[in-house]
């Protein structure tokens, strides 16, 4: 047996990294989402007036949501969170996670100053390096592992897909490993 694996070079989505740190967010704390709108439905019937059932839509279509992108924005911004987004591999050994980002090729955006034909050629960041000691969780959710880096209960995680493995062992060893 190996003492370190590695993933292909992969990317998270925004999309579904939101999505996780919703799930998440929402596991816990749903009912403070649900509270308002509800106690409004409630006065709705209590009352026989249609004004509160309209304030309890206002607060689910125009409220909520905006509250819902402010703790994504709070938590994605975490600079230990922020190692998903970027193309990257990583690596894991006995003793420590290494996050290695990948130099991103895709053409500039058109500006005033740029063509689109140009290549971004920024350098990555440097490595990330986690050590296993550091990690408090290993979760799986919807095809990902997701490694909580510390004890808190919204704590940034990595988010890494099953995919980013080339053979379920390696997927295998990578868990017994951070176990």
């Amino acid at each position: 047996m190996m003492d370190t694996t590695i993933t292909s070079p992969f990317r998270i989505a925004p999309s579904v990294y939101a999505g996780a740190i919703m799930r998440l967010w929402l596991k816990r704390w749903w009912w403070t989402v649900a509270i308002l709108p509800s106690l409004s439905i409630a006065l709705a019937f209590y009352l026989s007036d249609i004004k509160y059932l309209l304030l309890a839509f206002v607060m689910i279509c125009l409220v909520i949501p905006p509250l819902l992108l402010i703790i994504y924005y709070y938590y994605a911004l975490d600079p230990r969170a922020r190692v998903n987004i970027p193309p990257h591999t990583i690596e894991c050994s006995n003793e420590t996670i290494t996050i290695t980002f990948i130099a991103d090729r895709q053409p500039i955006p058109e500006s005033d100053s740029y063509t689109s034909d140009e290549i971004n050629t920024e350098a990555p960041p440097p490595p990330v390096t986690i050590n296993l000691t550091n990690i408090y969780q290993l979760r799986h959710s919807n095809g990902y592992i997701i490694i909580s880096l510390d004890k808190s209960h919204m704590a940034p995680f990595i988010l890494i897909p099953y995919s980013a493995f080339q053979t379920p062992e390696q997927l295998r060893q990578f868990i017994s490993m951070i176990k």
